[in-house]
């Protein structure tokens, strides 16, 4: 009976040191891979500051650049909007010169129209006043005493004779009277 105790006392304490063997041989393989890999994570007290200056440098990082970004966009579209102000105010500014030299050109034409009719009228008024003052000379003219008719012959030299004025004709039959023969 001893020797089935011993047995049986070295399969129970067998066991137990085989479960010890195998808990440290498990125990000293994940230690081990602790070492000889690095931990990331918060298992360690450095490590968690590091990831958190880390998280908090790539976070002002992000903000900077996003804040630069943002100052940039800004200040591209202010320019963009003054460059787009300029061009419309250029655009405008023609708009106007062109209006204006529309507006002269017909004001021009207008005048040159308005002094056309003008002259036109003056001009007609000028022909009545002509043809009127014409009309009036030639009715004083035909109301005037006539010059006496030279009659007779008249001698400078004997071959030459004063006949009628000469042959010319009296001015009141050149202004077109009518004269009583």
């Amino acid at each position: 009976m001893n020797e089935n105790m011993t047995i049986s006392n070295f399969s129970g304490w067998g066991i137990v040191i085989f479960f010890i063997i195998i808990i440290a041989a498990f125990a000293w393989f994940v230690r081990g891979d602790r070492d000889r890999y690095p931990v990331y994570g918060c298992n360690t007290v450095s490590n968690c500051q590091v990831e958190r200056q880390g998280l908090i440098t790539a976070a002002d990082t992000n903000y900077r650049i996003i804040d630069e970004a943002r100052n940039t966009r800004d200040a591209l579209s202010a320019q963009m909007r003054a460059q787009w102000d300029a061009a419309q105010g250029e655009k405008i500014f023609d708009l106007k010169i062109n209006a204006l030299a529309m507006q002269n050109e017909s004001n021009l034409k207008l005048m040159q129209k308005d002094a056309t009719i003008e002259r036109m009228t003056l001009a007609a008024n000028l022909d009545a006043k002509l043809n009127a003052l014409a009309a009036a000379i030639g009715n004083i003219n035909c109301q005037m005493l006539k010059k006496p008719e030279v009659t007779g012959v008249g001698v400078c030299c004997p071959p030459q004779a004063i006949l009628n004025g000469l042959g010319v004709q009296s001015l009141a039959q050149l202004q077109g009277c009518q004269t009583a023969m």
